[in-house]
């Protein structure tokens, strides 16, 4: 039974007086984690602008903790309304890297390839990698460059279904009958989406025929495509299949990472598994892997350790090689001190995309007043809760 005689507490005492003791409570555990166990960490940073149009600053950090497990942790997410210059940007990394006392245990920062972020890591004097799944998405806006006309035209076709509410019924009444038990719904694409237009595309060549029909049985209808631009599409997604698979790949966390960031974005609604006719990018690495025969070189040979290592079978793609080394770890005593400085660092900026993305719904039209002392608790205790 509830206690009658308890009093809930109000929404000022829950901002006021429960999140701060909270936060500074977490803040303490979080920083006791970070000087016990990071010894090599990576860093990750971006930038965001809210409804509001103030700018925030994240920075995430990951290591390998004593149990092979990669811990990740946000350290800052911080109002930042300086101009974005690489002195501006580097003074505030510093500043934070000093307060987490991260002095000359940072491997590798990871960003976007703006040139001021860029700058601010070299004065720094931090290795840095462009975010390769930043960079994947640069390389495919710049090939559909070529095929704008047509990618354009879908879009027509695609915002005239989502917007006339008589379009939209015909499709799905046109499925149903058809014998198609839960209709679909065509995929709008997102500028800041990564592998959005692809969605786009993937869909509407899967609902090819109904689209087809319900366009014939309106008035006003946009343009349909011909039968060489329905080629030149399904051809578009043969070709964007693998980006999109290495994006994803790359992209998602793995479960020693903050799992309740994990959810798929809403907008990804169809299958995206290979099939037998889409050629996979993970089938040429998959076969390079098969055929390496590990070898020792006569550097190698010098060294039991090493020559032992490189004989030791290949592990798969799909397994954790963490979890492999925290039962090796006594075969190497060497080399999985190694393994700890270098398996910390990630390819990708994402999880500062999370950040902002989880942001975005703190930050909404309803609640743009919230200052940004507040959003940073919000964000903080958000992405490290236990």
């Amino acid at each position: 039974m509830l206690n009658p005689n308890y009093t809930l507490p109000n929404r000022h005492s829950i901002s006021k007086q429960y999140i701060p003791a909270l936060y500074e409570k977490r803040l303490r555990e979080v920083k006791e984690l970070v000087v016990q166990e990071a010894k090599h960490v990576c860093l990750t940073t971006d930038c965001w602008t809210s409804r509001n149009n103030e700018s925030f600053m994240a920075i995430t950090i990951h290591f390998v903790d004593s149990n092979f497990s990669l811990q990740s942790i946000l350290i800052s997410c911080s109002s930042f309304n300086e101009n974005h210059t690489a002195i501006n940007l580097s003074e505030q990394i510093q500043k934070t890297i000093n307060e987490w006392h991260l002095e000359g245990k940072i491997e590798l920062a990871v960003s976007d390839n703006a040139s001021n972020i860029k700058n601010a890591l070299d004065l720094l004097k931090l290795k840095h990698l462009g975010c390769f799944a930043h960079t994947l998405n640069l390389v495919v806006q710049s090939a559909l460059t070529i095929e704008n006309t047509l990618v354009d035209k879908v879009k027509t076709i695609v915002t005239y279904f989502r917007l006339s509410t008589v379009a939209n019924n015909k499709f799905r009444t046109y499925q149903i009958n058809n014998g198609i038990d839960k209709p679909k719904k065509l995929l709008q694409d997102v500028q800041i989406r990564w592998n959005s237009i692809y969605y786009m595309l993937n869909c509407f060549i899967e609902l090819e025929n109904p689209i087809r029909g319900t366009l014939g049985l309106l008035d006003k209808a946009p343009q349909t495509l011909n039968s060489d631009e329905w080629t030149i599409i399904k051809e578009l997604c043969t070709v964007l299949r693998p980006f999109e698979e290495a994006t994803r790949a790359v992209s998602e966390r793995s479960n020693q990472l903050d799992e309740q960031n994990q959810d798929q974005p809403d907008y990804i609604c169809i299958d995206t598994s290979s099939t037998s006719n889409s050629p996979s990018i993970w089938e040429t690495i998959d076969m390079s892997i098969a055929k390496l025969i590990p070898s020792g070189t006569s550097k190698s040979r010098a060294t039991i350790e090493i020559q032992r290592y490189l004989e030791d079978g290949m592990l798969k793609r799909n397994l954790d090689p963490l979890k492999w080394w925290q039962e090796h770890k006594y075969n190497y005593p060497y080399l999985h001190i190694l393994v700890k400085q270098t398996l910390c660092c990630l390819g990708t900026s994402v999880p500062c995309e999370r950040i902002f993305s989880k942001a975005g719904l703190i930050l909404n039209d309803r609640r743009c007043r919230l200052k940004s002392e507040k959003v940073e608790m919000l964000l903080f205790l958000n992405y490290n809760s236990i």
